[in-house]
């Protein structure tokens, strides 16, 4: 997927800082073989789940949302700016309580709502914000650990990890339905004016099901 090597390079890196630094302090931190672990893992999760990226990627209608705090809400921009880019499809990262006070009024029946909710701290905000997206019609997708318990939930499980270590895996989801749900077809002709053999990214339009070569 284009863009994900240096996203979850980065990640890594800030992971790092930010354990040797919680180490330096005494805080009870993962350690070196933690951090692999999940991304041997995240290796399988990506092979396992494209079965529900093609499901997700062949029923979303733009706009959409992608909702989350803390971490969740970087992760959520991050499919959010997949989707632009891979599949030309508009889409809006949110913060949980920001969503409820604003998207809220905007979603309609069928639009798409992506809530993630990777933390314990924020479970008892996103069944209630999750509960508010059903409310007024939204097709409601969670992921997450454990379903939120929500009437029409659509439950994608992540797998339950460290919350130090979340980011390095809840990116997924998101990114693999964006690969699963573009072909190789312009969306604006200008795109490719200049452009020196091939298609770039940004000239994929959200058509049909085709993996990236």
């Amino acid at each position: 997927m284009p863009g994900t090597a240096n996203f979850l390079g980065s990640l890594l890196g800030l992971v790092s800082i930010g354990l040797e630094l919680g180490d330096r302090r005494g805080s009870n931190v993962p350690d070196d073989t933690a951090v692999v672990d999940e991304l041997r893992a995240l290796d399988a999760t990506v092979t396992n789940d494209g079965e529900l990226a093609l499901r997700e990627a062949s029923e979303l209608q733009p706009p959409f949302f992608c909702i989350g705090s803390g971490p969740d809400l970087g992760i959520a921009s991050f499919g959010v700016a997949k989707f632009i880019e891979a599949a030309a499809t508009v889409g809006v990262a949110q913060d949980l309580e920001e969503w409820a006070h604003e998207q809220f009024f905007t979603t309609k029946p069928g639009t798409s709502v992506f809530l993630h909710a990777s933390s314990a701290a924020v479970l008892d905000r996103a069944q209630r914000v999750a509960g508010s997206a059903v409310k007024v019609g939204g097709r409601l997708v969670t992921f997450s650990p454990e379903p939120l318990g929500v009437a029409e939930e659509r439950h994608w499980a992540l797998r339950a990890t460290n919350e130090r270590l979340a980011p390095l895996v809840g990116w997924d989801p998101m990114a693999i339905s964006s690969q699963r749900g573009c072909a190789p077809t312009p969306v604006n002709p200008r795109w490719n004016a200049g452009a020196e053999g091939g298609i770039r990214t940004h000239d994929r339009r959200f058509t049909k099901p085709m993996l990236y070569p």
